[in-house]
């Protein structure tokens, strides 16, 4: 199952980030080597990304990132505006 989210976090250093996914609080983690587009270029904050949930023994993490393009990401029903801002 396709789930919807944010890139909230990325360090390049560990190759690992954070998508906001649902709800306000709600986290998934996820490694750079599960990103199906060009490896080269890392994720950045906002982006908007659909994955899948892998169960491991850390727990879930996002597999199989694509981009998802704003005519896609208008039909998931959660999206608001207040998505693409940076936290403080």
């Amino acid at each position: 199952m396709r789930h919807f989210g944010t890139v909230r976090s990325f360090d390049a250093t560990t190759g690992r980030g954070s998508i906001r996914s649902g709800g306000p609080g709600r986290f998934i983690g996820f490694q750079k080597g599960a990103a199906l587009w060009q490896r080269s270029l890392d994720p950045v904050f906002g982006q908007r990304l659909s994955y899948e949930v892998a169960l491991t023994d850390s727990g879930p993490r996002a597999v199989k990132l694509r981009n998802v393009y704003e005519r896609d990401w208008s039909a998931w029903a959660g999206f608001t505006a207040n998505d693409r801002k940076e936290p403080r």
